[in-house]
């Protein structure tokens, strides 16, 4: 009978905890489990009774920056509005003309907080109406400014709000030709091809990286740079 070393019978559980009693482990787990204490205690520092809000500021804090886009919903969990399903259009054998259609369900306006490189409609987070009742944005934005917190506004938040950012999201790039780290800060801007300039030359060998030709290679690191 094979026996098993007790170093090497770990066994994992998964549970979900309250935010008290998250804290009763505090710097008595892993680095793992930690990291989830540390974002919970961020996440009930900030002053927000509704959670989206809460768990927005948590995500751009991530993500290093606040945006969104409009999407699509078909219902709101933040108020009771439901927007129901398109009427059949013509009779059948298994429905009725007129009678809802549950397989097409109407939607309405809502919106997509700090979204990432993968878009999936019909998934916003909060409608229209709730984002105006709340003042969602204007809120988020103003605790973002007054706490100094490292956070890209985005153009369009910075005109929605009528203010200006703090921070600047400096992404990390290697370059094709020397294989050496850079910031989009410290590149060379080049003209771009409708008017303006971009960065696109390595600032230590001074290769371009061009539209139609080599390009330097994004990663997933960046910095946060104060604005001047």
């Amino acid at each position: 009978m094979c026996k098993v070393k007790e170093t090497d019978a770990i066994v994992l559980y998964d549970v979900k905890l309250t935010y008290k009693e998250l804290l009763l482990l505090d710097k008595q787990v892993s680095t793992t489990a930690q990291e989830t204490i540390d974002k919970a205690k961020v996440k009930e520092s900030i002053p927000f009774d509704l959670p989206l809000m809460r768990d927005v500021v948590v995500k751009a804090l991530e993500k290093g920056e606040f945006n969104w886009r409009t999407d699509s919903m078909s219902s709101c969990k933040y108020c009771d509005k439901k927007a129901g399903y398109h009427p059949h259009a013509r009779n059948s054998k298994y429905h009725t003309k007129g009678k809802p259609n549950y397989n097409k369900p109407k939607t309405y306006r809502g919106y997509k907080f700090v979204y990432g490189g993968i878009i999936i409609t019909g998934t916003a987070d909060i409608c229209s109406d709730c984002i105006k009742e709340y003042d969602v944005i204007n809120r988020i934005v103003t605790y973002i400014l007054e706490q100094d917190l490292p956070i890209q506004l985005s153009p369009v938040a910075e005109t929605y709000c009528d203010v200006k950012t703090k921070y600047i999201k400096d992404d990390k790039q290697i370059c094709y030709s020397c294989a050496k780290d850079m910031y989009e800060s410290d590149m060379v801007k080049l003209p771009a091809l409708m008017g303006g300039y971009y960065p696109g030359g390595c600032p230590h060998c001074l290769a371009q990286s061009l539209p139609f030709g080599n390009s330097h290679r994004t990663t997933l690191e960046y910095r946060m740079k104060k604005v001047e």
